[in-house]
């Protein structure tokens, strides 16, 4: 197996593991996370 091809292997192998973020669900929580965010950092 060449070089280029165990690259291809272990992208692949990464991209099994991906996580796909749902956007609406993140924007929608955003401004209370950021809420969280700022309280615990200005103690």
């Amino acid at each position: 197996m060449g070089e280029g091809a165990a690259q291809v292997a272990q992208i692949t192998q990464w991209m099994k593991n991906a996580v796909t973020l749902d956007w609406d669900s993140v924007n929608a929580n955003r401004p209370a996370w950021n809420a969280r965010w700022n309280k615990t950092i200005e103690r």
